[in-house]
């Protein structure tokens, strides 16, 4: 199995297209969103997201960023690329909570899991008849939500 040989993070700030409205708040322009990256000896990559809610889970862009580049992405070097569920208990035992950072390096893992087995990303750790597909539509009417989603 490969082993990881590296974790990079990158902080993009992405314009909404139209405002979104949760019960804390109403997100207006723009949102950061950190990606992860994990390297794994033979070259190969996976690529993460966090889209960071203080008001909602209590993680900014930069202690996000702060974590994975300084105490995970450092722990997860040398441990097997494709063992997904132990890099994550591992991960989980040196700091716990931090659902933001945690979805991040999952999603990343997988995605590396997937390319080195040459599947889709999703089926790699989930055996399910039918995936399906989750969606955070916000507050609002669900009529106007549903009209939205069809055309686009």
């Amino acid at each position: 199995m490969p082993r990881i040989v590296g974790v990079d993070t990158v902080v993009h700030n992405l314009l909404l297209n139209s405002p979104f409205k949760i019960s804390h708040k109403v997100l207006k322009q723009k949102q950061d969103r950190l990606f992860v990256r994990i390297w794994s000896e033979d070259g190969r990559y996976g690529i993460g997201e966090a889209a960071p809610l203080p008001f909602f889970t209590g993680e900014t862009t930069p202690v996000i960023r702060e974590i994975i580049d300084h105490l995970l992405g450092p722990a997860m070097i040398g441990q097997e690329a494709l063992d997904v569920r132990a890099v994550m208990a591992d991960l989980e035992e040196r700091i716990p909570g931090n659902s933001s950072i945690k979805a991040a390096v999952e999603m990343a893992l997988w995605d590396l899991a997937g390319k080195c087995r040459q599947l889709p990303s999703a089926p790699v750790g989930v055996r399910l008849s039918r995936l399906s597909q989750w969606l955070c539509l916000g507050l609002g009417r669900p009529g106007r939500w549903q009209r939205k989603q069809r055309r686009q």
